[in-house]
Order: C-alpha cells, then structure tokens, then sequence
C-alpha cells in the first residue's frame, strides 16, 4: 500500500516544511521495495548504492545516509535505515548514529528511519536526546519495511 504523503506530513508535524524531497525520498524507497526484500534494499544502501543505478540515484545523492563513512556535506534530510536490533546496523546503533549526526550537521532537519524491526517502547533509552532534538525544529518519521511496503509508524517525538 502506498503511502499518503498527506498522513506523513500530519502524523510527523511536517507542516512547515519543503517536503517535495522527503516524497521524491519516500516514493524511491517503495518503488526499489516492490521490486526486492529489505534485505537487498538494506545492502544497497550500505553498500553506497541504494537507487540500484536506476532512475532514482539523484534523490539519494541530496541526503545524509546511515549507516555510511562518508563525511561529506550535510543535508536536510538524513536517511537511516536499521537491520534488527542489535549490533552496528542494529535499531540502537543506528539511533545513536543520528543524535551524532544531528550534532555534527545542525542543518539535519527531517530524519527518516526505516527498520525492519518494531517494539513499543524502543525509543525509550533515546527520547529525551531525540526531544532535545525536536524542540529545535528537527522531525523524525519512522517507517517500518514489512514485506515489500513501508508502514508508517505513529511514534512521535514531543519536547
């Protein structure tokens, strides 16, 4: 099912921003998830390769990507995609290397988060740093991969 930009930008708070990126961003992720598994989606992009080198290579060359070791020029938007929970590509470690990055590139203000993996209360260990975070303009929208679709997760991120 496709996702309504609409519903994203009211369930996010994304009122007041630009968001014709952040839906170029989203509509790539569903098109390359109708075509492969998380996995393979997963592997590309840590692999530095996440349009596939097809027609949506130009939307991720205007974002910050985690995980990722390239230090470059920071974005509006970051992309973060977790594999699990555990380890370096885990949901923490991922959630750990977006308050870093949200340190080093202040203009960071439209956070994407795309885990295969969901729990309430995930966010717990994390929620005031990500509030400290929110209250100076930055939005998070939380996207969860189940099957080839992306299921927007209602957790939202109050100061």
């Amino acid at each position: 099912m496709k996702i309504r930009m609409e519903d994203i930008i009211q369930v996010f708070e994304l009122e007041n921003r630009n968001i014709g990126h952040l839906s170029e961003l989203i509509d790539a992720l569903e098109r390359i998830l109708a075509d492969c598994d998380y996995s393979k989606l997963f592997k590309n992009i840590t692999s530095k390769d996440p349009g596939m080198g097809g027609p949506f290579d130009h939307v991720f060359d205007r974002i910050n990507l985690i995980p990722g070791n390239h230090i470059g020029e920071c974005h509006e938007i970051l992309l973060a995609v977790s594999k699990g929970t555990a380890g370096d590509s885990g949901f923490n470690s991922t959630i750990q290397k977006i308050k870093q990055h949200l340190v080093d590139c202040p203009i960071t203000k439209t956070v994407v988060v795309v885990t295969d993996n969901w729990k309430k209360g995930m966010l717990n260990d994390h929620l005031l740093d990500l509030q400290r975070h929110h209250s100076r303009g930055v939005r998070f929208v939380f996207l969860l991969a189940v099957s080839n679709s992306l299921v927007p997760m209602p957790e939202k991120i109050h100061h």
